[in-house]
Order: structure tokens, then C-alpha cells, then sequence
């Protein structure tokens, strides 16, 4: 050692500064704290009975100054979720998940309980906000969007960097996971952006594509169709990424107390052509014609605000609920007897799930979609109706009408889901401790 470095040694370290190489578990007047440190990072400071120059068989030097950062700079929160855009039912489970979670995201969507993040700590950061939030923190999980969200890549492919670059200087390594839903291949999605034939783009985007994928630890996905799309734009799934599959499903809502159903539709979403509002108001000009007791609730806002309640004022049987609360959303679904969301086709978007269409199952609604829905084979095998996205409105009326009239009861509709959130399972499955399981998981 130069003499520099020992004099950076001696300004740092305390007399006696010297430990021996075998050290016991806790040390006279050492926390847990610092023996769990201590024991997490050999050769990085001196034990308690060194620096008192005690019973010294082999000695090594202490770390100066400059590694002492290193030393002590450990885990200091469990989860960190960093997600570009929000929405309340994020809010929500982490809630009701009553566990040391933070969240940090960079926008939000139409539906946001501002006072609900407010109570939670979320914090809505810039990009550079959010690099630096991620440099000076140190989560033992850190959750981001998907690989596959293109359109944020110049933000998740630098958060990416951030903590690689983090984990590198660190013995305590923060592990990258995700929640994969996403329903449309990212190849074409590219492919059109970038005015290319597919085939010229489809194999230098694969490359990348799989090595994004190489930098997480844990994939969860929500569908099975999602799984299908991450097998073929990748060059082989990494084999080092664990992943499993959890079906998208909501448990039956217990907020709501059990009524009679009535002769009703429930739209819920944002008033935006790509949910099938319009062809939904279209077809029910002949809904109403054939079933005069009938009634149609709107609920949601958006840009189609001026047309909706255009139509509404129009069209007898017609409610328009603008902005509705969480509670006048439940309030609805429980005496609705049929959701409807005919979800259409875009250039760069498909729809993933379709949160309306959970929540109206968790309320035994009989549910209207289209195929585009990430869960559309679960729909059909359950009794629910599944049209092509570009279905007439007579005929979606006659479907519409059809559900109405031969709607199930409640029960045998909720039968079929789970006991729990399989989102809330599959976060579970995402933050387990590391040393939880070694084993790279690759179900059927």
C-alpha cells in the first residue's frame, strides 16, 4: 500500500485498526444491525473487537474512506414500483397490500385518486428525477413497466442502466421485475412506426428485444396470449429470467352487498372510440326498440364527453355518469346485469385486459367483449359472449338482448374466479426475497 493510502487509512480507521479474518456472530456492544452489515460485507470495515486491538491472529487492513459509502449503504426499502403512468387501482393494491412499498411514477391516467396516492407517499418524479431517485435509493425490489412498453423505452431502458450500473459497485443486488400483460407484437408495433417491411425489422429488433429481457430477474405474466407474444419477439425467452403465469383475474368484490340484478347495460371506461363506445351506442337504438324496460348506464369521461351526452339526451333509457367515484362505479356494476366492452383494433395499441371487464366479473356482471381482450379464451370456456371487434350493431344489439333475457344468476357467474387477486399473487410471487428460491421457473 502506497503512502497515500495509508494515510487515507489512518485519518478513517480507529486505533487498532485491524480485524481478525474469523469473526464472531455479535461483537460486545454491536447492534444487530451492524453485525447483520458487518457479516454482509467481509473486509469492508473492523469488527468491534479488532478496533480494540483484542486477541488478533491474522489481520487485514480496514477499507478507507472512500469504500466506507459502500459499507453502509444497504436496502432501504423493500419494493419500489417505478411505472410511467398510474391509475387508481394501482393505488389500491398497494394498499391493501399493507407492506413496505413506495411508488414513483411519471404521469397518470383519466382515473387517479390523487387523495389515495397523497395518503400512500406516491410521488410523481421527472425522468432525471426519477434517475436520481433510483441512484440514491436502494430497494431490494424494484418493479418497471414491461419490456415490451416500446413507447417508454427511452425511459426504462436508462432506469434499466441506473440500477445495473447500482448493482455492480453493491454486494446487495436490487433485482429488476415486471407484470406482462401487453397483447399486440412489439415487432409490428416497430415495424409500423418505423414505415419498414416486418421482415427487415423483425430480427435486429428481436436481438434487442431479447437483450432488454436479459436485464430482469422476474416476468410475471397476467395472460396467456401475453406469454405467446414475449416466446415469439424474443430470440428464445432468456433462460436465466424466471417467470410464471397468473390469469388475470379479480376476486369477488366484497365491498358490495349482493342485490337483484336489473334489466341493465354498464359501459365503464374512458369515452374513446377504441372501447366500442360508439358502436355501442349505435346498437342500442335497437335494444331499446325490442325491450322498452331496458336501461343503459354510461360511465366514465374522455373526448367523446360531447357525444355521449348528446346521445344521451336523444335516447330514452339513457344515464351518463361523468367522473364517476370508486363508490358510484360499485354501486353500478352490482345491479348491472350486462358489462359491455367492445375494445377495436389500433395501429400501436391492443387491448391488454380491460379492467371493466374484471370488475364487472367480481360483480357477476354477464360480460360483452370483443376478441381483442388479452382474457378473451377464458370469456368464451366461462359462458361469456366474444364477438369480432367489427360486428354489426344489429347483431350486437341481438347479442346484447340475448344476455339480458338469459342472463345467470350471480353465483354461477363469480363460481369461476379465484379467492383472491391473482394480481395481488403474482406481486407476491414478484417480491419474494431472493434467497427464497433458486430455481428458475419455466411452467408449461
Amino acid at each position: 500500500m502506497g503512502a497515500q493510502g495509508c494515510a487515507v487509512l489512518s485519518a478513517w480507521a480507529p486505533r487498532g485498526g485491524y480485524r481478525k479474518t474469523r469473526t464472531p456472530r455479535f461483537e460486545p456492544g454491536e447492534s444487530s444491525l451492524g453485525a447483520k452489515l458487518r457479516r454482509a460485507s467481509p473486509g469492508l470495515g473492523c469488527s468491534a473487537t479488532a478496533a480494540r486491538g483484542e486477541n488478533m491472529r491474522t489481520a487485514q487492513p480496514c477499507m478507507g474512506a472512500p469504500a466506507r459509502w459502500l459499507f453502509i449503504m444497504g436496502y432501504n426499502m423493500k419494493v419500489l414500483l417505478v411505472y410511467s403512468q398510474v391509475r387508481t387501482v394501482h393505488l389500491e393494491r398497494i394498499y391493501n397490500f399493507n407492506d413496505d412499498i413506495k411508488l414513483i411514477y411519471n404521469g397518470t391516467s383519466y382515473d387517479f385518486d390523487e387523495e389515495l396516492a397523497n395518503k400512500l407517499g406516491a410521488k410523481r418524479l421527472s425522468f432525471f428525477q426519477t434517475i436520481f431517485f433510483l441512484v440514491k435509493n436502494r430497494p431490494a425490489i424494484a418493479e418497471l413497466n414491461e419490456p415490451s412498453c416500446i413507447g417508454i423505452w427511452l425511459h426504462l431502458i436508462p432506469y434499466i442502466i441506473v440500477i445495473k450500473l447500482t448493482n455492480s459497485f453493491l454486494r446487495e443486488k436490487t433485482a429488476i421485475v415486471a407484470y406482462a400483460i401487453d397483447n399486440i407484437d412489439p415487432t409490428r408495433v416497430i415495424s409500423k412506426w418505423l414505415h419498414l417491411p416486418h421482415q427487415i425489422v423483425e430480427i435486429p429488433f428481436r436481438y434487442i428485444f431479447t437483450l432488454i429481457v436479459k436485464c430482469y430477474d422476474r416476468v410475471a405474466f397476467g395472460t396467456q396470449s401475453s406469454v405467446e407474444i414475449y416466446m415469439r419477439a424474443t430470440l428464445g425467452f432468456p433462460s436465466q429470467v424466471e417467470w410464471k403465469t397468473f390469469d388475470a383475474l379479480d376476486k369477488v368484490c366484497t365491498f358490495c352487498q349482493p342485490i337483484k340484478k336489473e334489466r341493465s347495460i354498464i359501459f365503464v371506461g374512458r369515452f374513446d372510440e377504441r372501447k366500442g363506445l360508439l358502436q355501442l351506442m349505435d346498437a342500442w337504438q335497437y335494444v331499446y326498440a325490442r325491450n322498452n324496460l331496458a336501461r343503459l348506464y354510461i360511465l366514465g369521461k374522455g373526448h367523446l364527453l360531447d357525444q355521449v351526452t348528446l346521445f344521451s339526451n336523444s335516447n330514452k333509457g339513457v344515464s351518463v355518469i361523468v367522473d364517476p367515484t370508486r363508490k358510484e362505479i360499485h354501486e353500478y356494476l352490482n345491479k348491472a346485469r350486462v358489462l359491455v366492452l367492445l375494445s377495436q383494433p389500433e395501429k400501436y395499441w391492443r387491448e391488454q385486459v380491460g379492467l371493466p371487464i374484471l370488475e364487472g366479473l367480481s360483480h357477476g356482471c354477464e360480460i360483452i367483449a370483443s376478441e381483442e381482450t388479452g382474457i378473451s379464451d377464458w370469456l368464451r370456456v366461462n359462458g361469456h359472449r366474444v364477438l369480432p371487434s367489427y360486428v354489426s350493431s344489429i347483431d350486437l344489439s341481438k347479442c346484447i338482448e340475448s344476455a339480458l333475457i338469459n342472463a345467470r344468476n350471480r353465483a354461477d357467474i363469480i363460481h369461476a374466479l379465484p379467492t383472491e387477486d391473482t394480481r395481488m399473487i403474482a406481486a407476491r410471487w414478484l417480491w419474494r426475497p431472493s434467497m427464497e428460491s433458486d430455481e428458475v421457473v419455466h411452467p408449461n
